[in-house]
């Protein structure tokens, strides 16, 4: 028996999913289609759309007001995972990004990257294949390599690393960096299960590691007295 449905919920089915706008004061390539900036001051951008900075950077302003700001010559696919939250694959070149949520996923050089809320800092796939790293603010997470890919981030892999603010750094290396973590410093890597690595976090304080679990890298429990348990890794920061 045909069951007949009202038109407005194939409209809603069929409606793509806006990821954010996207600007810049030279043109911008979206879906091979060149954009110039005296034609529209922005485009909105939908789900599964490829695009590309020229010769000038690009401004994505997400639609809960996270800034990723790609690099000259950068290109990407912009996608959305559980929620609506942006998913950013790079696919060449780098982006700086400054977040107020934490609803923001980051792929690069098939590295997963979680900046918390009030991060700011910039990641970049060198030529090299190597791919670089520096914050000034805030807290960001890493899954290691094959994390994920152009289409959605991988199943959880224990190679988690918790980056406070410091200077330039490898995504494969420690955590540590010209400032290292805001109270302490990192600790040398230590064995993880399957493989992977743990980094211990010193004196980075209960608060600050449990934003960084809020930021959906790995599920945290943090009291004032006992710092924080982080699973499926330990890292066990000193009391505040």
């Amino acid at each position: 028996m045909a069951v007949l449905l009202p038109a407005g919920v194939f409209a809603q089915q069929s409606r793509p999913v806006i990821v954010g706008t996207f600007t810049s004061s030279a043109s911008v390539i979206i879906d091979d289609v060149e954009m110039r900036p005296t034609a529209a001051a922005s485009w909105p951008l939908v789900e599964g759309d490829e695009i590309a900075a020229t010769s000038a950077p690009a401004l994505l302003t997400t639609t809960d007001g996270n800034l990723v700001t790609f690099e000259r010559e950068s290109k990407a696919r912009v996608k959305t995972v559980e929620g609506g939250q942006p998913y950013i694959y790079v696919r060449e070149g780098g982006v700086l990004f400054e977040t107020k949520t934490p609803r923001l996923d980051i792929c690069i050089g098939n590295r997963l990257f979680i900046p918390g809320a009030g991060a700011k800092g910039v990641l970049r796939w060198e030529k090299s294949g190597a791919v670089t790293r520096s914050m000034s603010a805030g807290q960001l997470i890493e899954q290691g390599e094959r994390a994920c890919d152009d289409q959605a981030p991988g199943a959880p892999i224990p190679n988690q690393i918790s980056s406070a603010p410091g200077g330039p750094g490898s995504a494969g290396g420690t955590a540590s960096g010209a400032g290292g973590p805001a109270g302490g410093t990192a600790t040398a890597p230590t064995a993880a299960p399957g493989g992977g690595r743990a980094i211990a976090i010193g004196a980075i304080g209960a608060a600050s590691a449990a934003a960084a679990g809020a930021a959906g890298a790995f599920a945290s429990s943090c009291t004032a007295s006992g710092g924080c348990n982080h699973n499926p890794l330990s890292i066990s920061p000193s009391t505040p």
